[in-house]
């Protein structure tokens, strides 16, 4: 069976691909099948998670330049 991943065709016969978790866990699914159900649970994802941006900490320097706090 011929399925389409990604914009490819792939004979499922040699389908490997990883899936994502938010928390930064990645997961081998063997199977196109086994692909398939891991992004159905809703927990798993074809992309990884973007990063979150962390907030810049300020410091008095900032302050004395006339930086926004």
């Amino acid at each position: 069976m011929i399925v389409i991943y990604n914009g490819l065709r792939i004979d499922s016969e040699y389908f490997r691909a990883y899936v994502y978790h938010p928390d930064g866990r990645k997961q081998l699914a063997n199977t196109w099948d086994e692909h398939q159900e891991l992004l159905a649970s809703g927990e798993w994802f074809i992309e990884k998670p973007k990063p979150l941006k962390e907030k810049r900490k300020y410091t008095k320097k900032d302050a004395k330049n006339g930086a926004d706090c």
